[in-house]
């Protein structure tokens, strides 16, 4: 009975530890863009005047690979990292956009690993807040575990030196999508919203199919 209590622990741990580097991956990503962490140093750069303003970015809609569809203020970037978790291979696909004003938005997904236990999802979302709160000594001021389109999912807002992180993780069967948005000041930026609204799970990106057409008499 023991070895069984002990390996149903060490599975939640996996599961937690799984869903802490995600955030960190996510959060550090940002560190980077808000200066919370040193990035490599750039070469010289000669400061040569623009061609003026540029005009008002085009919303993009981003199909991901299992279906799903998020709307960015403007064109993404995506790249790929592989994460270990519970001794196995996950791929991190991140999205991130840039806008004029430094705010950035990004969407990363992940599907865990079949040996790691997400029977308890509220637990191992909450342990993605607490790691990403930690990667940047930052403090969480904004917590709500809720539901999103039907999947279990945990919203939240961090706090670092003069910039917020607001956030939401949504774990769909076992693919976990973590989305975010980090800007400067107290006024969220305009594009926030319809930001967060746009994620449209598999489920809900999937057109209905057309109705049968009635039988002739």
């Amino acid at each position: 009975m023991r070895a069984g209590v002990d390996g149903a622990v060490t599975r939640r741990r996996a599961a937690a530890v799984g869903y802490w580097a995600v955030a960190v991956l996510l959060v550090t990503n940002v560190a980077v863009v808000y200066g919370w962490l040193d990035p490599v140093p750039p070469a010289d750069v000669v400061d040569v005047p623009g061609p003026g303003p540029s005009p008002s970015p085009t919303p993009v809609d981003v199909t991901l690979a299992d279906g799903a569809v998020v709307t960015f203020p403007s064109e993404p970037i995506e790249s790929n990292q592989v994460l270990r978790i519970a001794g196995s291979d996950a791929l991190l696909r991140l999205h991130t956009s840039q806008g004029a004003d430094g705010t950035t938005y990004n969407l990363g997904e992940i599907d865990y690993p079949p040996q790691v236990n997400l029977t308890d999802p509220a637990t191992n979302l909450i342990a993605s807040v607490s790691g990403a709160a930690g990667n940047v000594s930052g403090r969480v001021v904004e917590q709500d575990v809720t539901t999103y389109q039907g999947a279990p999912a945990v919203e939240f807002v961090i706090e670092a030196a003069d910039v917020r992180l607001r956030a939401r993780h949504v774990l769909d069967g076992r693919r976990l999508y973590a989305q975010n948005v980090a800007y400067r000041g107290e006024e969220e930026p305009d594009d926030a919203d319809s930001f967060f609204a746009s994620l449209r799970l598999p489920a809900a990106a999937s057109p209905s199919p057309a109705p049968s057409p009635a039988a002739s008499p």
